[in-house]
């Protein structure tokens, strides 16, 4: 599709919003219409006949043949003419636009990205972003919430530096489809306006719990509650404290990022820390905030054993519920381990016999009390203990991996512990016993075999006269019988005690299964900002500025979140949904010799207009809404 835009005539008075974009897929009333060059002669005493030239389109209603008004061009010159209605052929005939850029010698200015950029920006507006940041100055030319959405497309379209988002931000059309002067985004207005930004999280997390909750639509709500943590680059930050980093093991700086969200992924609160901070000790001002500013009470926490603390259920109190885990150690104080070997066997003995399982009821029902929550998960109630209520559940697919895991780590411990006896034999200074100990536990922590294996450190000396040590290791089988017997297992600790009648509570055992099993989808939150949308590195140290950065990169999370909730009907993936987005988001301008510049952009394919349309912005579907900016 295709505008000429002249820089020396004026247009006429008719409002571009006001009439239909030309373009050779015109659908006016059903059909496509081939598109010509109106003549609409006027006379005037001052200058007599006058040509005025209009795009138009030819149609029949009630039998009879119709004109439809499509842009009003004003005068036009012969040569003007004649380029019109060659470009008009080329519509018309979907010919190619090189056809014309040859005959013409126009040349390539640039091509940069449209379509992407403006579906987010409608997007951003959609969601209610636009009111969201507060500008200190009425008089800014670039306002901190252009900032914010500038910064905010661009981790979920290129994630760069804040820096790198000015060359980013010019290689797109955004500053013409936010009508900003793009010389005014700069570092100085960047830097400056993140902390403006971060004052909004308030104003973002009430945001986000107003969707959430439009979005939900239900009665029993659970929320899930996490940690995480990102390693950090620069000396700066105090924020950024020692600790073992989830996924790096030990680093010397660390971030934490502590986060809620409802039961569809969707962000409603969360809390940037010092890297040392325990997610069982921030679990407690959660609480509060979430109560106190969102207005978030009688829900169902879950969380993971991390933060599983009898401090934490009290505090939860009988207002709100919880839904956690305990740790390995603690089974055996509410679950008699021995007596399960036996029902185990009987649900493996169950799963290996095809004729128990069928494809049409994946249900086994009753074994000792367990029934079968899939075809490899099984679960028990164990009712209420000392005030709280236990479920326990058996996982075969869990069961089998943590065998297998516990197997491979032993090897690998074993291979590691050669490696470092070699060493220790060809050792040419003499060694310290605390320090090759030290180094010994670490080995078996690395692979998680600590407790599994007894040791000894029998000195030696070696070749080269120095003092040394031989490693002997011995697997510990009473160690290794006592993991076996929790192989798979997993116990659910919950206060949903109250009961519809006599036998049934009022949260079902397998209620209490599906909520925990949901947890994945705060892990998944957590991967997509560490992957999808890059959330380090940071380039940026002083506290205010990291803690911006966290709150643009949850925007972001929140924004992708719902577009994959919005087209899972579709069974599309956000990565496909981006991937399809960006075969049309280029557009290319051109110009000639007279400063003619031409804008075209690709055919918007049904599909993505489909996807518009369930996003709530089918408003790009429509030609004027890309004639409005000039783009066609």
């Amino acid at each position: 599709m295709i505008t000429i835009k002249h820089s020396k005539k004026k247009k006429s008075k008719a409002s571009l919003s006001e009439k239909t974009t030309p373009t050779a897929n015109v659908t006016a009333y059903g059909k496509r219409r081939r598109i010509h060059l109106l003549c609409q002669p006027r006379t005037s005493k001052a200058q007599g006949v006058v040509n005025f030239y209009s795009f138009a389109t030819s149609y029949t209603e009630n039998g009879k043949n119709q004109k439809k008004i499509l842009y009003r061009l004003g005068v036009l010159s012969p040569d003007e003419v004649a380029r019109y209605k060659l470009l008009l052929s080329v519509l018309n005939k979907d010919l190619p636009i090189e056809s014309v850029i040859n005959k013409y010698q126009l040349r390539l200015k640039e091509v940069i990205n449209y379509l992407d950029v403006l579906a987010l920006s409608s997007l951003w507006k959609k969601l209610g972003f636009e009111k969201i940041f507060h500008d200190s100055s009425s008089s800014k030319k670039v306002s901190s919430e252009a900032v914010a959405r500038i910064l905010t497309i661009n981790r979920l379209l290129s994630p760069t530096s804040k820096i790198k988002t000015i060359d980013w931000f010019n290689s797109t059309y955004l500053a013409e489809i936010m009508n900003i002067d793009p010389s005014k985004y700069d570092k100085n207005k960047i830097f400056r306006e993140l902390t403006q930004i971060h004052k909004c999280k308030p104003s973002l997390e009430r945001l986000f719990s107003r969707i959430s909750k439009e979005e939900r639509g239900e009665e029993f709500e659970v929320y899930y509650f996490d940690g995480s943590t990102s390693w950090f680059e620069g000396s700066k930050c105090p924020l950024a404290k020692s600790y073992k980093e989830k996924t790096r093991g030990f680093f010397p700086k660390v971030v934490g990022l502590m986060l809620v969200t409802d039961n569809q992924g969707y962000p409603v609160a969360w809390e940037i820390v010092e890297g040392n901070k325990k997610e069982s000790v921030e679990f407690k001002n959660f609480l509060k905030r979430l109560s106190d500013e969102l207005g978030i009470t009688n829900v169902t926490y879950c969380f993971d054993r991390g933060v599983a603390s009898e401090e934490n259920f009290e505090l939860i109190g009988e207002e709100n519920k919880f839904i956690s885990g305990i740790l390995s150690a603690q089974i055996k104080e509410v679950f008699d381990l021995d007596k399960f070997q036996i029902t185990r066997n009987k649900i493996l003995k169950k799963i290996s016999n095809p004729e128990t399982v069928s494809e049409k009821s994946r249900r086994i029902v009753d074994i000792d009390g367990f029934l079968s929550y899939d075809d490899k998960h099984f679960f028990r109630d164990l009712n209420i203990i000392e005030g709280y209520r236990y479920i326990v559940s058996f996982n075969h697919e869990i069961y089998l991996k943590e065998i297998e895991d516990r197997e491979s780590n032993i090897a690998k411990a074993l291979i590691a512990v050669n490696e470092k006896n070699q060493e220790l034999f060809n050792a040419k200074k003499d060694r310290d016993y605390n320090v090759t100990e030290r180094i010994l536990l670490d080995i078996f922590d690395t692979h998680n075999v600590k407790g599994i294996f007894s040791y000894t450190l029998l000195p030696i000396i070696t070749k080269s006269k120095a003092q040394s040590f031989e490693i002997k290791c011995s697997l510990n089988q009473d160690k290794i019988e006592e993991k076996a017997l929790t192989s798979g297992l997993f116990i659910y600790k919950t206060n949903h005690i109250s009961k519809k009648d006599k036998d049934k509570y009022e949260v079902s055992a397998e209620d209490v299964v599906a909520h925990y099993k949901g947890k994945y989808i705060i892990e998944n939150a957590f991967r997509e900002m560490k992957s999808f949308i890059d959330i380090r590195p940071f380039f940026v140290w002083t506290e205010e500025h990291v803690k911006a950065h966290y709150d643009i990169t949850i925007a972001a999370y929140f924004i992708n979140n719902y577009i994959a909730r919005k087209l899972s009907k579709f069974s599309v993936s956000i990565r496909d949904f981006y991937a399809l987005l960006q075969r049309y988001a280029q557009i290319s301008k051109q110009t000639d010799s007279n400063q003619t510049t031409i804008c075209t952009m690709k055919e918007i394919p049904d599909e993505l207009k489909l996807y518009f349309k369930e996003l709530g912005i089918e408003e790009i579907n429509s030609p004027t809404t890309h004639s409005n900016l000039s783009v066609f």
